[in-house]
Formats: structure tokens, C-alpha cells, sequence
């Protein structure tokens, strides 16, 4: 799991923030931040599933990714937020698409 410093409270992102990356199954979004690391959140709301244990399994994988390796310089806030097409992805292609977005941020 990612420690608590790590992590951005979702309700105090900006809503002005930065559009990295869109795709059907995410959107990544980003923004400055005034500490030395960069933080991160995962969005999954109710439309994705209803079930909450399904919503805590995807937020797990993507609280796996490692937040040292960020291209832009400086430390940054990341708000991932899961669409609801990503529920149908097999755990194969969901490992994939993991690796794909690492390697966008």
C-alpha cells in the first residue's frame, strides 16, 4: 500500500488541474504541489461498480505504480480517475494497460 504522505485527498484537487492522459478506461490529471514528493489519488466511483470490494481491488493496482519515476520535473499531485469500461478488463489486460500508463507518467 502507499503511505499516507504519498497519497492527495481527492476532495482538495484542484479542479483547474492539468489534463495529462484520456483514454476510455482512465484519465490522469495533474497538478504542482508545494512539497518535495509527488503525491498521488485514485478516483473510482459507483459507476464503475457497485460492488465496493471490485472499486478497492483497481484503486490497490494503481497505488502500485511507482510515483519516483514522474517525466515532469518537479513533484506533482496525480489524480488517476477510472472509467467504467476499465471493470471489463481481464487482470492480462489490465497488468498491460498498468504498464502503459506507467511509462506516460
Amino acid at each position: 500500500m502507499l503511505a499516507k504522505k504519498l497519497r492527495v485527498p481527492i476532495q482538495s484537487f484542484p479542479k483547474n488541474a492539468k489534463v495529462v492522459f484520456s483514454d476510455t478506461n482512465i484519465t490522469i490529471k495533474s497538478y504542482k504541489n508545494a512539497f518535495k514528493h509527488n503525491r498521488l489519488g485514485v478516483l473510482v466511483n459507483k459507476h464503475v461498480s457497485k460492488n465496493a470490494t471490485k472499486r478497492n481491488f483497481l484503486r490497490r493496482k494503481f497505488f502500485g505504480l511507482p510515483l519516483s519515476k514522474t517525466k515532469s520535473g518537479g513533484s506533482n499531485d496525480l489524480l488517476i480517475i477510472l472509467k467504467p469500461p476499465i471493470i471489463k478488463l481481464t487482470t492480462k489486460e489490465l497488468t498491460d494497460k498498468l504498464v502503459k500508463y506507467d511509462q506516460l507518467i
